[in-house]
C-alpha cells in the first residue's frame, strides 16, 4: 500500500472515529506517540465495526475492548439487524507492514473460544461491563 493510500486511511481514522476512542485506561506513562497509535488502532477496529454493521462511529467506537487483558480482541459488535457477532482483532502501523504472529493468533483464537463461551473471568472491565450484551448476542 502507498504510503499516500496509508496517510489517508490514517486520516481518515483520526478524523472520523479517534474523536469517540476512549483512551482511559490507556497507562501515563505511555509516549504520545505510543497513544496515538493505539488510538488509531482502536479506531481501525471501530471503523471495520462501523462498515460492517452501517452504525455511526461513536456506536463503533462504544464497540471497542482494545486494551491489557482483552484477550486479543479489540472490538466486539453483535448486529441484530443481521444477525451477525462480529469480533476483530486489528493493529495500526503507519507504514502498513505489520503482521499476527503465531502467539498472537494463538491468543486471538484463545480469546474467541473464552468469549463464546462467556468465561470472562481473564478479560478486561470492557468485556464484562458489556456481559448481558455478550449472553443476548449468544443466547
Amino acid at each position: 500500500m502507498s504510503a499516500v493510500t496509508l496517510a489517508r486511511i490514517g486520516s481518515a481514522l483520526t478524523n472520523r472515529i479517534c474523536p469517540h476512542i476512549d483512551m482511559s485506561d490507556y497507562p501515563e506513562n505511555q509516549t504520545e506517540q505510543d497513544k496515538d497509535q493505539a488510538r488509531i488502532s482502536r479506531a481501525l477496529a471501530a471503523s471495520y465495526i462501523a462498515y460492517r454493521t452501517g452504525c455511526d462511529p461513536k456506536t463503533a467506537a462504544d464497540a471497542v475492548t482494545d486494551g491489557f487483558d482483552d484477550e486479543g480482541i479489540d472490538a466486539f459488535k453483535f448486529d441484530q439487524m443481521n444477525d451477525h457477532l462480529l469480533i476483530v482483532t486489528s493493529r495500526w502501523t503507519s507504514s502498513g507492514k505489520v503482521k499476527f504472529d503465531k502467539a498472537e493468533i494463538a491468543k486471538f483464537v484463545s480469546g474467541v473460544r473464552k468469549f463464546l463461551n462467556v468465561d470472562l473471568d481473564s478479560f478486561n472491565s470492557k468485556f464484562t461491563a458489556r456481559k448481558a450484551e455478550i449472553r443476548e448476542a449468544l443466547f
